[in-house]
């Protein structure tokens, strides 16, 4: 994932700049890049969705936040069933994390609900 700007560029000149850059393994091929406001401030994150290279063709999705000068990976769910919402279990992971967070837990590999994995 890379992040560039045009914010320094001359009037008419598509120019863009790198800011910043993000790299994650996959296992598979990128299905699907959107935006979508996860944390519901009205601020968007850029949300990007892989379909599993094996047989059962599951999904993983990940949210990443970024502004000017920054990027960084929000939260993912894993394991998803093809038809599954990838939005709504970016929601999901979120709101776990939120909870996990105000208990002052310890960050657990697996979770109740094994389709969602937030970091």
């Amino acid at each position: 994932m890379r992040l560039y700007s045009s914010e320094n560029g001359q009037p008419g000149d598509d120019t863009t700049f790198f800011v910043a850059g993000l790299l994650l393994k996959r296992d598979g091929c990128i299905e699907k890049v959107a935006l979508a406001d996860i944390a519901g401030n009205g601020t968007f994150e850029l949300v990007v969705m892989v379909c599993n290279a094996g047989t059962a063709q599951y999904l993983f999705a990940a949210a990443f936040g970024f502004d000017q000068k920054r990027l960084w990976l929000y939260v993912s769910a894993a394991d998803l069933p093809k038809e599954a919402d990838p939005i709504a279990a970016l929601k999901k992971a979120r709101m776990k994390r939120i909870i996990r967070l105000a208990n002052a837990e310890e960050p657990e590999n697996v979770s109740e609900d094994p389709t969602v994995q937030a970091y």
